[in-house]
């Protein structure tokens, strides 16, 4: 997973900074679930905006890789 620092620096609606631990408590309710990679990054991005009352004032980037291993 790779993000830009949008990610975590916007403010939410009650105008506190979203932040990685924030970011983090969300990426671990998430990884618990058996969704596709797909599914994670837009409940994510859903998430992030929700959290910011649909408004955003930074560019917030989110890459996701996912492996299956090897054959």
């Amino acid at each position: 997973m790779c993000f830009t620092d949008g990610l975590i620096e916007e403010h939410d609606v009650g105008g506190e900074e979203f932040g990685e631990e924030q970011f983090i408590g969300w990426v671990d309710r998430i990884e618990r679930t058996t969704y596709e990679i797909r599914a994670v990054a837009r409940s994510l991005s859903h998430t992030l905006k929700r959290a910011r009352g649909g408004i955003t004032t930074d560019d917030a980037t989110l890459l996701l890789i996912e492996w299956r291993g090897a054959g």
